[in-house]
């Protein structure tokens, strides 16, 4: 009796421990797949935008990022093409929108006033802040709802350096606003560039609609 205990006792230790290494296995297995799937891009990067909110590239994965290179030179470039954008996309859950703003070419008073009180960030940000309230203005003039916790949707990170704009092939930003569509799986599908020349920017739209609306499947 004793004998066929024990060895009933050791035959389901036995089953318990293949099951135990089958589990750690197949963990194992889905974690490096997880881990595959998420392989970082030549694109990546991660910083803080204007606002002190963590900005990473690969978060985006699964959706389509619009990212804008711009500079000091034309951020005014950027309002036709935001409001044109919400018209189109308003608030898409699968798009997402990014400015990386190009300041290495900034005056030394500028950066002066960053590393003394970090002026040049507050005052972007301060832009932020009325763009906010600019693009919900636009959506309510032409009928739109306007879109919830859009502060936080949209972001600006200052690039001193152009370490983040050099990631991407990007024209001269004091004259050119770069517009670049990354996939889901974070690789790029498009770029253009858009400068004040009259009628340059509107034809831009038309190859930037495509890119998103194949990578997002409509």
């Amino acid at each position: 009796m004793n004998r066929s205990m024990n060895r009933s006792a050791a035959h389901r230790t036995s089953l318990l421990l293949r099951l135990l290494l089958a589990s750690a296995l197949g963990m194992a297995l889905f974690g490096t797949a997880v881990v595959a799937s998420a392989q970082p891009k030549p694109t990546d990067w991660a910083a803080s935008d204007v606002k002190g909110r963590s900005v990473d590239v690969a978060s985006y994965r699964g959706k389509v990022l619009m990212l804008f290179i711009t500079s000091a030179e034309t951020k005014d470039l950027m309002q036709p093409i935001t409001e044109k954008l919400v018209l189109k996309y308003g608030n898409n859950p699968k798009l997402a929108q990014v400015t990386l703003a190009d300041f290495s070419d900034a005056p030394l008073t500028w950066k002066a006033a960053e590393s003394a009180s970090d002026t040049v960030t507050k005052r972007t940000a301060g832009a932020h802040d009325r763009t906010v309230r600019r693009i919900q203005a636009f959506l309510e003039k032409n009928g739109k709802p306007p879109i919830p916790g859009l502060d936080r949707k949209l972001h600006i990170v200052i690039d001193w350096e152009a370490n983040l704009v050099s990631k991407y092939k990007h024209w001269d930003t004091e004259k050119f606003i770069t517009v670049v569509v990354l996939n889901p799986q974070g690789d790029v599908v498009g770029q253009w560039k858009a400068g004040p020349a009259e009628g340059e920017l509107d034809g831009q739209f038309e190859p930037i609609y495509q890119a998103v609306d194949s990578t997002l499947g409509n």
